[in-house]
C-alpha cells in the first residue's frame, strides 16, 4: 500500500478544521487525498471527505481540539500536540481515480444557480476545452 508522509499539522488542519499549516501543505494532503488537483473554491467541498479518511486512518486524532490556538500560542500548542501524538503521518489516498467533476461544474454547483464566470486563458486549446465545459455545464 503506497502512502505518503504528512506532518501533523498539515493532518489536523484537515481533521480540526483550523488553520495550523501553510497553504501549499493543505492543498497537497487534499489533493494526495483525492488524487487529484484541488481548486481553492473546492477546499470546503471535499473538507468533510478527507476529514473522514483521516480520522478513519488516525483515529486517535479525533479528539484533538484546536479552537483555542492563538498566534501566541501556535508554536507551544504543535509542540505539545507533536509529543503526544508524533511529527509525521504515512496517509493513504482514497483512491488513484482522478477527477470526476471539471472545477468548473463545481462552482456551478457551489453557486446555486447564479452565474459563473470563466475566464479562458493560454492558447486555442485550452479556451476551447473551457467552452466544451460551460456547454456541458450550462445544459443541465
Amino acid at each position: 500500500m503506497k502512502t505518503k508522509t504528512f506532518k501533523l499539522r498539515d493532518v489536523l488542519t484537515v481533521t480540526t478544521g483550523h488553520f495550523l499549516t501553510e497553504w501549499d501543505n493543505l492543498y497537497a494532503i487534499m489533493g494526495y487525498l483525492l488524487g487529484f488537483s484541488v481548486y481553492t473554491h473546492e477546499l470546503v467541498l471535499y473538507a468533510d471527505k478527507c476529514e473522514a479518511e483521516l480520522l478513519r486512518q488516525f483515529p486517535q486524532l479525533a479528539k484533538v481540539d484546536a479552537s483555542g490556538v492563538t498566534p501566541e500560542n501556535y508554536e507551544a500548542w504543535i509542540a505539545e500536540q507533536e509529543a503526544k501524538y508524533g511529527n509525521e503521518f504515512h496517509v493513504v489516498a482514497l483512491s488513484n481515480e482522478g477527477r470526476t467533476e471539471s472545477p468548473v461544474a463545481s462552482a456551478v454547483q457551489m453557486m446555486g444557480g447564479n452565474p459563473v464566470i470563466v475566464v479562458p486563458v493560454g492558447d486555442d486549446d485550452v479556451k476551447l476545452r473551457a467552452n466544451q465545459i460551460l456547454n456541458i455545464v450550462n445544459t443541465k
